[in-house]
């Protein structure tokens, strides 16, 4: 397990009442989204960007980490990984746990994230052509824009 020490220069940078749109270069003319109502079980995409419910995200900073919800799935749902499914992140139900905790730092002109159960050397990225963000070792499309969504 990474250990990590929380640092005052680790304020948040995100406001946790309000919702972010998160989307990718590589993927310009779309939206990270969890499906509609919930439709996808906790699946993530890229779609068409509309600012649909489904593409609001609400990034909730704790003791030096980020939790990552969506709108449409509330509270009680986070984005995250499993040991099973450690490459493609989805919705799971709230734990807490390493698998869904988030590191979101600058990178050039955007934010790079990293989740704890990976920890450094592989982050959430968007290559080009992809339908779906993983996590990678590679950097292509591992910068992401988050831009707060005024609804």
């Amino acid at each position: 397990m990474p250990s990590y020490q929380f640092r005052r220069d680790d304020a948040p940078a995100f406001k946790p009442k309000e919702y972010y749109t998160i989307r990718n270069p590589n993927s310009a003319t779309n939206s990270l989204s969890a499906g509609f109502q919930m439709d996808t079980n906790g699946g993530i995409r890229m779609v068409s960007f509309n600012t649909t419910s489904s593409e609001n995200w609400q990034l909730f900073f704790q003791s030096g980490r980020y939790f990552i919800r969506n709108w449409d799935y509330g509270a009680r749902w986070q984005l995250g990984l499993t040991e099973e499914s450690r490459s493609i992140p989805k919705m799971y139900p709230r734990n807490g746990s390493l698998s869904q905790q988030w590191r979101i730092s600058r990178s050039g002109d955007g934010w790079r994230l990293v989740n704890e159960l990976w920890g450094d050397g592989t982050v959430f990225a968007q290559p080009v052509g992809w339908e779906v963000p993983a996590m990678r070792s590679e950097m292509d499309g591992a910068t992401w824009n988050i831009t707060v969504n005024p609804r």
